[in-house]
């Protein structure tokens, strides 16, 4: 093998590991905000809610679900801050997995003056939108979502599941008991 090839060879693999780097770990400003709003929290709470997407539009429209919620403990709030603390950093990348948010989890933080700030997680996507940050969409990577998967699973909730089926499931469950709507069109003599 030539030098001229060894070079070529290892140039590419140092540039598929530096774009590793920037997917596996995120931003210090964005880890040193998840640092914060655990230490400075009074409560925290893990939310497992259904999103706009699992039900047809109609219907979500009409409501949405809270499948179960639950605060951290102490305890729990301890390994989440060691977790944040201990996940590396990356430098913020433009790479987007292109994909619509469709969040199932949300993390409220609330401080002791009552200040509340809530962290929305697609674990599909591996996307997060936070309204301390604009509510805009970020992807903090590999790293982060695994912090905060962590968090979620200690609590006994799932990232992984049938969101549709289950929104479904749901849906049927409030319906039960209702009477039946009757859908009247323009062309009816009703």
């Amino acid at each position: 093998m030539s030098r001229k090839t060894i070079g070529i060879v290892a140039l590419a693999l140092l540039a598929v590991s530096g774009i590793y780097f920037l997917i596996q770990t995120p931003s210090r400003s964005k880890k040193s905000d998840l640092v914060s709003a655990i230490s400075e929290a009074e409560t925290i709470r893990v939310v497992q809610h259904s999103s706009e997407w699992d039900l047809d539009s109609e219907d979500f429209q009409r409501r949405s679900f809270e499948y179960g919620s639950s605060d951290l403990s102490k305890e729990h709030q301890g390994l989440f801050l060691s977790d944040a603390k201990s996940m590396g950093l990356r430098i913020p990348s433009p790479i987007s997995s292109m994909c619509k948010i469709d969040p199932h989890h949300t993390i409220e933080f609330v401080q002791p003056d009552g200040v509340k700030s809530d962290l929305v997680i697609c674990f599909k996507c591996g996307q997060i939108v936070w309204d301390i940050w604009g509510f805009r969409v970020f992807e903090p990577g590999r790293n982060y979502m695994r912090v905060l998967a962590n968090a979620v699973e200690r609590e006994g909730f799932s990232t992984k599941q049938d969101w549709r089926a289950l929104a479904k499931q749901r849906s049927e469950k409030s319906s039960a008991g209702q009477p039946k709507k009757r859908r009247v069109s323009i062309d009816s003599p009703d």
